[in-house]
Formats: structure tokens, sequence, C-alpha cells
């Protein structure tokens, strides 16, 4: 009786502290890159990827601000009625989901410049990107059912599915950076573009790597505790995903006589010189 309390007392903590943890990481972030913000983001002119940005930035925020509403709140009254559960459940989920095509979208726009706009790698890239929305709302939607929560609103009885949805994002993953490498010859011939995109494509792989090797097994294996699966996460994806796009922003190529590609708002790089290094 007295380890089960100990075990309950130390679940609150870790998933309080964890809560105020990954809130306070996007809080830091955003001050630590406030100036490059106002400068790339705030002052120029509007853009899909401006708003893609700030969507990331501040629903991340907004994202965290709840969840620690919530488990200081409704949440911190046990037991928790399980239908309360599943509501936060599908709001952590749809969260995660959100962030995670945010930076899949980036990604992929970016290899659609760097392939000089084909229409056969738009369309590619279209493709896998519609199917990984499909996969993750079909998995997701067979996954909250099955799943029993304790009086912590820990979920338990997660289905084999996910151990598919983290293969999808891994092999997704591992075919944009591939993309991306083949193209390593044009940073070797000095478009520094490329070699930022490689390098920012590692450590976005990596960190998914690590971040699903993680959760994922630790979802089916033991359960689906939303700081481990879920706080942490959406964090690192909506930082990684400003990273990314504050990157590119701060990245001065010269410009070139004929047409530019967008990589980010106001990132020109033409395709005669990306051309001019390929093979």
């Amino acid at each position: 009786m007295l380890d089960d309390k100990v075990a309950t007392l130390n679940g609150v903590y870790a998933r309080n502290s964890s809560s105020l943890g990954a809130l306070l990481l996007l809080l830091l972030e955003v001050v630590a890159t406030s100036g490059d913000e106002y400068q790339y983001i705030w002052r120029r002119p509007r853009t899909a990827v401006n708003y893609l940005y700030l969507f990331s930035r501040y629903f991340g925020i907004i994202s965290q601000t709840i969840n620690c509403s919530m488990i200081f709140g409704p949440l911190s009254r046990r037991p928790v009625r399980p239908d309360l559960c599943n509501a936060w459940m599908h709001f952590e989920m749809i969260s995660a989901q959100l962030l995670l095509t945010t930076l899949e979208g980036i990604l992929m726009w970016r290899v659609y410049a760097l392939y000089q706009q084909s229409w056969r790698v738009g369309t590619f890239l279209t493709s896998v990107f519609i199917l990984d929305i499909i996969l993750a709302a079909i998995l997701g939607r067979r996954t909250l059912p099955m799943l029993q929560f304790d009086e912590l609103c820990t979920g338990y009885g997660a289905p084999r599915d996910v151990l598919y949805f983290g293969a999808s994002v891994l092999a997704t993953q591992s075919m944009i950076w591939v993309m991306t490498f083949l193209k390593r010859n044009i940073a070797c011939g000095g478009a520094p573009v490329v070699h930022l995109m490689i390098r920012d494509g590692v450590c976005v792989f990596v960190l998914l790597c690590a971040i699903f090797s993680v959760s994922i097994p630790y979802s089916f294996l033991e359960s689906l505790a939303a700081h481990i699966v879920f706080f942490w996460p959406i964090s690192l994806m909506s930082i990684a995903t400003c990273r990314v796009i504050l990157n590119m922003q701060r990245l001065k190529v010269p410009s070139a006589s004929l047409s530019d590609i967008e990589f980010t708002s106001h990132i020109g790089i033409s395709i005669s010189n990306i051309s001019s290094y390929t093979l």
C-alpha cells in the first residue's frame, strides 16, 4: 500500500515537473531567439514560411500552457474521469502531430526547392506528406479507443500500431535526408545553402530518432505517459522547426539574374547557381 502511494507521488512529481520544464524550455528559446525572430520574421513581409514559423512557435507555447493548466487544474484532482483523460490525450496527440507535420512540411519544401521545383519531386513529396497524415490519423484513431487510464491519466494498452507510426516517421526523415545528401556536390561547389540543409537535416533526424526511440518503445512496453511521449517532444519539435527556418533566414546568398527559388521568406537560391554545381 505504501509502495503504491510512493509510486503515485513519484508519477505526479514527474508529470508536473516535466510539464513545467517543457514550457520553460520553450519560453527560454523565445528569449534566446527573440532578436532573430524580430529581424527575420516580424520585420519581413508575410509569407507562408513566416506563418509556419509563427504557428510552430506560438502553438507550441499555447499547447504547453494548456497542459500546465490541465495538470495543475482538473487533472490534479484524483481520480480523474476517464472521459477527461481521453479528451486530454486527444489534445496531446493532435498537438504533437500538427507540430511534426509542420516540421516535415518545411523540410520537404526545402528539398523541393533544391530539386529546382521538379514536378516529379513535388508530386512524390506531396504524396508522401499526405500519406503520412492519413497514416497518423488512422493509427491515432485506432490507438486511443484501446487505451485504459489510471488515476493519473496514464494510458495503458497501446497497440502495436505505435511502432508502425514511429517507423513511418523515421522512414520519411531518412528519405528527406538522403534526397538532400544526393545534392552534396552542390555544397562542395560552394553553395552554402546545401551544406546548411545537410547539417540541419542530420540534426532533425538525430532529434526525431532520439524522441521516437524513447517514446514509442516506452508507450508500447510500459505506458503512454504524457510527460514522456508528448510534453518534451512537443517542445523539441517546435524549437526544431523554428531553428530550421531561422537558419535559412540568416543565410545570405547572392541573387542571380535568373528566377529564384524561395526556400524561406526572402531567401533566394538561384536555379542557375544550383544547376551549375549539379553533376
